[in-house]
């Protein structure tokens, strides 16, 4: 719904939130697929999956207050709007791109987190 509401005003930024969105569905659907045959895939995608999401919420959240402040047609707050959106569409255009490197890095598997064994980690 916010990704719909929000083209109504700004396609380009709800492209960018429903490219997020797809990004936290298939990561989703990834782990849990995925998490029964790999005991460590939780853990090493626990990071990335949490910063995904929190992506993803900011973005509904920056989409609410771009609708909102496009919507303030007094003088007096337009220039107070104007600020919002700017700073909405800079969320949208350099934050938001993050999920896809969330994204990739989570549907690697555990194997790369889990190759070093426990004595490795002393020459690090």
């Amino acid at each position: 719904k916010e990704v719909n509401d929000l083209s109504e005003v700004r396609t380009d930024l709800a492209e960018l939130l429903g490219n997020a969105l797809r990004y936290l569905r298939s990561a989703t659907r990834y782990v849990t697929s995925n998490a029964q045959n790999d005991e460590h895939l939780n853990g090493a995608a626990s990071h990335h999956y949490l910063q995904l999401f929190g992506l993803v919420s900011m973005g509904f959240a920056w989409a609410k207050i771009v609708r909102a402040s496009l919507q303030l047609t007094n003088a007096e707050d337009s220039r107070f709007a104007q600020a919002k959106v700017k700073t909405g569409s800079f969320f949208f255009k350099q934050t938001l791109p993050k999920s896809e490197y969330h994204f990739k890095v989570i549907s690697t598997s555990s194997q790369v987190t889990m190759d070093m064994s426990n004595d490795e980690f002393l020459f690090v």
